[in-house]
This record gives structure tokens, C-alpha cells and sequence, in this order.
């Protein structure tokens, strides 16, 4: 039941259980977790990923072309070029054979996200992973570039003013009784 979200969260995208990484994207995929999907590349960026036992597991699975189509998407966004190479000798010649069924700009955006994040600020990932239950990863970007005192664009600034500043009270109102709630589990 949803296993795979612990995995995801330890290999570097933390929104958020099976015994292998490659099980926990099989999953991902199978179960039409758009969120995880798309953070399949963080999570072979940040991880020792087996692509030959995931193309193995993928075509158990019956679903290869998604898979192909992801790693795909993956060497082409990821910035490590050992990883990038391996794809590549994974899935070969089939790069002519598959369709993308895929849309490379939504990996790019959430792969941004979280790749400017912890580098933007030196917030526990702890903290990320909390952040990532309560905001989506731009208004994440936006909480960084105010933590470091930089500056936000006029689109920014009223964003914040409109959306996340409302949160962030909100958050702070309850704080107390969260801390009261939890001490007693």
C-alpha cells in the first residue's frame, strides 16, 4: 500500500515503502502515481538504481514502454553524467522503437523544483519533507528565496501575499495545538 513513498522520500524526493527502488518506481508507475512518477528522476538521480532489473521488472509488470519512456526523459533532465550514460546502455536502440507517452517539460518543472531546493537553502530534510506535505514545490522555491533574503519578482511577492503568507499563519495558529495533539500519541 503505497510502499514505494518511503523509498522516494529517502532517495531525495520527499513528498511524503517495497524492499528494492526498483519495485518502489514499478509501483509508482503501475498505480498511476503521477506525483511519484514524476519524481522518478530525483530518485535515480539521488539512488543506485538497477535500470537492467527495472526493464526486467517493467516488462514483468506490463509496463515497459512507460518505463523506457521515463528513463528516457530521465537522461535527458538528469544532471549526472555517469547516470545518464548507464541509462543510455540500458535501454539501447530502443529510444527509435518507443512513443513517449510522457510530457518532458511536467519531469523538468518538478526535477527543478527539487534540485534548486536544498541547494538553495540549508533547511534540514526534515523540514523539506514537511514542507512538501503542506506546499507545492514553486511555492517551496518561493519559501527558500525568502529564508535567504532574496529577492522575489513582482509575481512572486503577490503570490505570497495571496496564497502562501495566508499558510504560513495558518500553520503558525496551530502550531500549539499540533505540538499539545502529537505529544500525547
Amino acid at each position: 500500500m503505497n510502499e514505494f513513498k518511503k523509498i522516494f522520500a529517502k532517495h531525495g524526493y520527499a513528498l511524503f515503502e517495497p524492499e528494492s527502488i526498483e519495485d518502489a518506481i514499478i509501483s509508482a508507475i503501475k498505480n498511476r502515481e503521477i506525483r511519484y512518477t514524476l519524481g522518478i528522476p530525483i530518485v535515480i538521480e539521488n539512488s543506485d538504481v538497477s535500470y537492467e532489473e527495472l526493464i526486467k521488472r517493467a516488462k514483468h509488470a506490463g509496463i515497459y514502454e512507460e518505463v523506457i519512456s521515463i528513463l528516457q526523459i530521465t537522461s535527458q533532465i538528469i544532471k549526472n553524467k555517469e547516470k545518464k550514460r548507464a541509462i543510455a546502455r540500458a535501454i539501447g536502440l530502443k529510444k527509435t522503437k518507443i512513443k513517449n507517452k510522457f510530457d518532458k517539460k511536467e519531469f523538468e518543472q518538478v526535477y527543478a523544483g527539487y534540485t534548486r531546493v536544498p541547494h538553495a537553502v540549508g533547511f534540514a530534510s526534515d523540514i523539506a519533507y514537511a514542507l512538501s506535505f503542506l506546499f507545492a514545490p514553486k511555492q517551496i522555491n518561493i519559501i527558500y528565496k525568502l529564508k535567504n533574503g532574496e529577492r522575489l519578482t513582482k509575481t512572486e511577492r503577490e503570490y505570497f501575499s495571496r496564497v502562501i503568507k495566508k499558510k504560513l499563519i495558518a500553520i503558525k495558529e496551530i502550531a500549539g495545538l499540533a505540538v499539545e495533539l502529537t505529544s500525547r500519541i
